[in-house]
């Protein structure tokens, strides 16, 4: 006899199933069109504050009741169902408000919503931006020189969130100082505070911290930087070198000090290069000391003023120079040496799922009777070949990626052409390079082999 139990779980599964079915059918025949955009997509975790999202919903069928939901922990406002006339375009203001599990990581939460109708469901992903308050604030301080009778202090809101009434508590060796502030998305708030000089007497020169006390929604935490308390000049030097073919070394010396002053910079270049080398501001003085220029600029700066020289190398003139030379120099002994020329091309193909694809054809002309020919080409790495062909190779060597023809005997001035398909399901971004091919034959007894020219394609002159 079958229990009652095992009758009701069968029971339970085929209700399940039965509406998962449904579910399915009902979800795939919404008709509407979705556009959001960002008021702000950050929520901070300790605050039960949503993000906000402008949804322009088009209704491409009929007049319906629509209600946006998640099955993720987030919840949504408006709550319940809003109506969206056929034909209708409505502009809906979306508050998305995350449980307390999910503000408990702090990142991006990339989720799926829903919008239900009662012709289906529309499914899409959003995401917002989970931020403790510990990091959503910047905190920073201009130096302090010795005579100076205030601080000024930076406080960053650092997310695209309007933040009201936060509570500031501002301490340190040289002040301490509490203020209530609202922050708009991504303002940057500064404020002079006055220091206590009795203190600053015993305090000798150095990086001090600066303490916070950021209060949000009856929530504190705790944030930390630091104060450069100096009394002399101090440089600072940054220095940033960018590029392979055409470089850029620039050199930076920033006053961090309190009084002008003088500030020079040098760099150096072997000879050869020093003829490609250009600068933003010419240098004072050039030294020649054997292979080795030297470069050197002296100027006064001021007090946070900065002299910065950029220093640029372009090595694409010798380069293209080199490679003329010998692509001539090839080419002249190919031509006078050569029995066999081998010219190698490419084009995109057009394929109905979009996938990269390339035809690739080899033009072989015999400019002296020659014999035997094998012609050879190598297969690109990750592609894969397409087994329809202009002339069917003799062999096609997977394991060595290699595809291969046999003619019997060319005729001084005869070509033939050879042409195949490749392709690849993986995306393609740059300058693809293909493998030289090459022709085996044999000229008046002797074995020879000739080679294709480079072949490049970039992938951007695709034209969908």
């Amino acid at each position: 006899m079958i229990k009652k139990r095992d009758c009701w779980k069968s029971l339970m599964f085929l209700v399940v199933l039965l509406v998962f079915v449904q579910s399915i059918s009902f979800a795939s025949a919404i008709n509407i069109e979705v556009e959001k955009a960002t008021i702000s997509d950050v929520v901070i975790a300790e605050v039960n504050k949503p993000a906000v999202f402008d949804f322009k919903i088009k209704n491409l069928g009929p007049t319906d009741n629509f209600e946006i939901y998640s099955l993720v922990g987030i919840y949504f406002s408006p709550r319940g169902t809003f109506e969206v006339l056929g034909a209708e375009t409505k502009n809906v203001r979306v508050e998305v408000y995350p449980d307390e599990r999910v503000r408990s990581k702090e990142g991006i939460f990339n989720f799926v919503y829903n919008i239900k109708g009662s012709t289906g469901i529309f499914e899409d992903r959003i995401s917002v931006s989970i931020v403790k308050i510990r990091n959503l604030f910047g905190l920073s301080a201009d130096n302090i020189i010795i005579d100076s009778d205030s601080a000024t202090i930076y406080i960053e809101n650092r997310e695209n969130v309007s933040i009201s009434d936060a509570g500031i508590l501002l301490s340190s060796v040289f002040f301490s100082y509490n203020a209530n502030l609202s922050f708009s998305p991504l303002e940057k708030k500064s404020f002079s505070i006055k220091i206590d000089r009795e203190k600053t007497k015993s305090i000798t020169a150095g990086t001090y911290k600066l303490l916070a006390d950021i209060s949000i929604g009856g929530v504190t935490e705790k944030a930390e930087s630091s104060i450069k308390y100096v009394e002399k000049t101090e440089f600072t030097t940054k220095t940033e070198k960018s590029g392979w073919i055409i470089t850029t070394e620039r050199i930076t010396k920033t006053n961090e000090g309190n009084v002008p002053a003088i500030a020079d910079i040098k760099i150096q270049r072997d000879t050869f290069s020093s003829i490609f080398t250009t600068f933003n501001v010419a240098p004072e003085r050039v030294e020649r000391q054997g292979l080795i220029v030297t470069y050197s600029w002296a100027a006064e700066v001021l007090p946070a003023g900065k002299l910065e020289i950029a220093a640029k190398t372009n090595y694409l003139y010798p380069i293209v120079l080199v490679i003329l030379i010998v692509a001539v120099i090839f080419i002249i002994k190919s031509y006078l040496t050569g029995d066999v020329i081998v010219r190698k091309d490419s084009s995109f193909v057009k394929t109905k799922s979009g996938e990269f694809a390339l035809k690739i054809r080899l033009n072989v002309r015999a400019r002296r009777a020659v014999e035997r020919l094998t012609v050879i080409d190598r297969l690109p790495p990750v592609v894969k070949l397409y087994d329809k062909y202009g002339v069917a190779p003799e062999k096609v060597d997977e394991k060595n990626r290699k595809i291969l023809w046999n003619v019997n005997s060319m005729s001084a001035g005869e070509q033939k052409m050879f042409s195949y398909i490749i392709y690849s399901k993986i995306g393609m971004v740059g300058m693809f390079a293909l493998p030289l091919a090459s022709v085996v034959y044999d000229r008046n007894g002797k074995v020879k082999e000739a080679n294709s020219n480079s072949a490049y394609i970039s992938v951007s002159e695709k034209k969908e």
